[in-house]
């Protein structure tokens, strides 16, 4: 997200992210902080366990990520527990400076019959290169 923020600085970046995954790349929300690109949203869905790989409980649990973020040079943060105030705060998120993360507090499990991605590594680098032209 960082490189593609840096290199398209003309557009907004969105990085969704899960608990577990922020949690085990710290050094890059920390080069985001750092770096600081200004369309930049982070949205963090938090239910505090690696859902992809079986909803083990993440090994570190912090009252708030989003004051983790901030720590680390976060420019604006927002902590939401329900939809309705998600959907109430994303239009005026995108017209902060950057970087922004949103902590959303999301119950752990998932969707029955939630859809898995298809396609190839090599299709999935081809949509990513398109996107940057």
């Amino acid at each position: 997200g960082l490189g593609f923020a840096q290199f398209r600085s003309d557009r907004h970046t969105c990085v969704l992210d899960g608990d577990g995954a922020f949690l085990m790349h710290l050094g890059n929300v920390a080069s985001i902080g750092a770096k600081r690109p200004q369309r930049f949203l982070h949205i963090l869905l938090r239910n505090d366990a690696h859902e992809s790989t079986g909803s083990q409980a993440l090994s570190a649990k912090p009252e708030s990520w989003a004051a983790v973020a901030q720590a680390l040079g976060y420019q604006h943060t927002l902590i939401t527990r329900n939809y309705e105030t998600f959907k109430a705060q994303l239009p005026g998120l995108f017209q902060r400076e950057g970087p922004v993360l949103v902590e959303a507090h999301i119950p752990e499990g998932t969707l029955d019959g939630l859809p898995r991605p298809t396609g190839t590594p090599a299709d999935w680098l081809q949509m990513f290169w398109n996107q940057l032209s």
